[in-house]
């Protein structure tokens, strides 16, 4: 083989040529006749002969219907280097480990079935019979059921346990002169007095719990025996209110103590011995129904007993965030929530 037809053979692959009938024929014959001559003489040949031969048949084919791109022949710029084969082969990014040893994956939210609930706002059950339990968990220990349409407070939540979203509820509470105790055995619960978690909605997305409403009074009413503390908290928050009623005079001696710790910063809130509240008339007895039961904290001074006065003050003071008496925390932050702190106090005039 001369020089002059490898210098073709070449300039043919870079023009994209297709190759040379006539000279493959003639490449395929001088192999068949070196390959009778001795291997040691023959090896280098057949070894340039072969790559020539794939070379100019193999390449150019490729090359020519577009199967393979060589960059010497391409008039395309040639992309930049991005990302391995395999890499490219997955359907999505490896995930490379951090050398950090305090390096943590971000875990992929849950999605779980029903629309989302609110701290503080009122719901009801969209079911007869809508479980609540003392815990999460379907294997909790059950504590009642609500009725259809039964409201209940959201406490918090949620919690994702066994594919539903939990919520800790509470029953409205006790209005004043509603004779009940909180302690009746009916099913659903017949008394507004219990707390516990129910799921939001079932595994398939039907809702067994909804956002719902009561009646706001405004202004706010404070002798109103059928709205209790826990309506309250839901209808003005730590709004300050202004209300007026008279100041009684309370009875010698002290009907109860307080079994928590003065010292706390939050005790005044959880702990009323007196039971310090205003009457809605001058005539009304110490305890008579309707009052209207306040908190004082230790630093508002109140006027002296025995006169009408006008007090400024909110529900869901900062500081009960921090109760924490009796056996369930939830339950005393909540009490203490429901509180009406005195903000500050004056005397005024007699109603006319």
């Amino acid at each position: 083989m001369h020089d002059d037809q490898l210098r073709r053979l070449f300039h043919s692959l870079e023009r994209n040529d297709e190759p040379d009938p006539a000279f493959a024929d003639a490449l395929f014959n001088r192999l068949s006749f070196t390959a009778q001559t001795p291997a040691r003489s023959r090896a280098p040949f057949l070894l340039l002969a072969a790559a020539l031969l794939v070379a100019a048949l193999g390449a150019g084919v490729a090359v020519g219907s577009g199967l393979i791109k060589l960059p010497g022949l391409s008039r395309e710029p040639l992309p930049a280097p991005s990302a391995s084969p395999a890499e490219l082969a997955s359907p999505t990014p490896t995930v490379v480990p951090s050398s950090s040893p305090t390096a943590e994956a971000t875990p992929t939210p849950t999605t779980v079935p029903g629309l989302a609930l609110k701290a503080d706002e009122i719901v009801e059950s969209t079911v007869d019979g809508l479980i609540v339990r003392i815990g999460t968990g379907t294997s909790s220990e059950k504590v009642g059921s609500l009725a259809a349409g039964q409201q209940a407070f959201v406490v918090g939540g949620p919690r994702q346990v066994d594919g539903y979203a939990w919520y800790r509820l509470s029953g409205l509470g006790l209005p004043q002169n509603s004779g009940c105790t909180g302690e009746e055995p009916t099913e659903p619960f017949g008394c507004p007095v219990w707390s516990g978690w129910a799921a939001v909605a079932d595994l398939d997305g039907t809702q067994w719990l909804k956002p719902s409403s009561i009646d706001c009074p405004s202004p706010p009413d404070p002798f109103d025996t059928e709205r209790t503390p826990i309506q309250q908290l839901a209808c003005y928050g730590d709004t300050s209110l202004t209300l007026r009623g008279y100041w009684p005079v309370p009875p010698k001696g002290n009907p109860g103590i307080c079994p928590i710790a003065e010292d706390e910063p939050w005790s005044w809130l959880a702990c009323n011995p007196n039971l310090t509240h205003v009457t809605a008339s001058e005539d009304a007895g110490y305890l008579e129904v309707p009052i209207f039961v306040v908190a004082v904290p230790p630093e508002v001074t109140m006027p002296e007993p025995g006169q009408w006065i006008e007090i400024t003050g909110h529900y869901d003071d900062p500081n009960a965030k921090d109760c924490n008496f009796g056996e369930d925390p939830a339950a005393s932050i909540l009490d203490c929530r429901t509180q009406f702190a005195v903000e500050n106090a004056r005397p005024i005039a007699p109603p006319a």
